[in-house]
């Protein structure tokens, strides 16, 4: 019996795997897709006229992130990696448009797939392409392309969207309608058509634009007051002096800005009635008046003025005519109905 049969039969084994090599698991499998990377490049932009490079970088950077699904089995390279590797291979990537190129730069990178794209605009229209290179073979893989008519810029990312799901073979998506923009309203807040009512100490009034500058008002105020000298009253007798005014004014606003603060002079005319203890009768007032209207909003304002008036009244039963001058400092807040 041979007392070493482990020895010999250790030999034998290993004389025959020398003669006779045995592959790998390794060798039997070629590295799984797994282990494998593809990149996305920057779309090309066909409509440089009317399309930013801003717009550009950030559709690609959505693509970027809406393509893993379409090559779910690939680890992606990142734009700052992609922009390292080429840099460090003295690579000129800004003229890299076509396919040839596409797959050069997917070799320098180690790559086994490359997403490549353009977007291009026609009218309203937009055009959205992305292809798939494989490149080991510098073949396409999968090539998609979608239309947007009447899109906005903001709709660009759910073109893009619809556009990576035509390329992973999953039935697209159908781009919302934007919604409409109201266009900016640009006029000044006193502009020809608007309307507001004046609410004034101790009265109101209704003034409406007739140009960006110019408006007319027509306004009633009503007041009543005791009479100075009470002594001299008997008792009884109702000493409570009352007046109301009616009357129009035209205003001219300096200027026609959009300005919150807005001076303006006015011109003012009225008819006076009143009623006291001694005296009855009517009168008339003019004056002319500067002043300031600060908006609070585009529906809200207050205003404060002064100037001088001239006030002529007459009684009714001894036709006595008496007149001054007189200064007056008004202020009001004003309600705009309309825009």
């Amino acid at each position: 019996m041979n007392p070493f049969p482990h020895i010999r039969a250790a030999l034998i084994f290993t004389a025959l795997a020398t003669l006779f090599p045995v592959k790998t698991f390794a060798q039997n499998n070629p590295a799984s897709p797994l282990e494998a990377t593809a990149a996305v490049w920057d779309l090309e932009n066909l409509s440089k006229s009317t399309l930013s490079n801003e717009t550009i970088m950030a559709l690609t950077q959505h693509i970027r992130v809406k393509v893993f699904g379409v090559l779910p089995n690939y680890r992606w390279l990142e734009r700052g990696r992609i922009k390292e590797v080429l840099d460090e291979q003295k690579f000129q990537a800004s003229g890299c448009t076509d396919q040839s190129c596409a797959v050069e730069m997917g070799q320098l990178l180690g790559a086994r797939k490359m997403v490549t794209g353009s977007l291009s605009k026609t009218g309203g229209t937009y055009n959205l392409t992305l292809s798939v290179i494989d490149i080991e073979t510098g073949l396409v893989d999968k090539n998609a392309s979608e239309v947007c008519p009447d899109c906005t810029e903001g709709q660009l990312y759910q073109l893009a969207e619809k556009t990576v799901l035509a390329l992973s073979g999953q039935p697209s998506k159908k781009i919302k309608p934007a919604k409409p923009v109201k266009p900016e309203d640009t006029r000044p807040l006193v502009h020809k058509g608007r309307l507001n009512l004046d609410i004034n100490y101790p009265g109101a009034g209704l003034r409406y634009f007739i140009s960006d500058k110019t408006a007319v008002e027509i306004r009633t105020q009503a007041m009543s007051q005791d009479a100075d000298n009470r002594e001299t009253t008997e008792p009884g007798i109702n000493t409570t002096l009352s007046a109301s005014i009616l009357g129009a004014r035209i205003y001219r606003y300096i200027s026609s800005s959009n300005s919150s603060l807005r001076p303006y002079l006015c011109l003012e005319g009225g008819q006076i009635t009143f009623d006291g203890v001694y005296s009855k009768g009517s009168g008339a007032a003019g004056g002319a008046f500067g002043g300031v209207e600060y908006f609070l909003g585009k529906s809200v304002s207050m205003q404060t003025d002064i100037g001088a008036a001239y006030i002529s009244i007459k009684d009714k039963d001894t036709a006595l005519t008496v007149g001054g001058l007189d200064f007056i400092m008004n202020f009001g807040i004003n309600i705009y109905f309309n825009k």
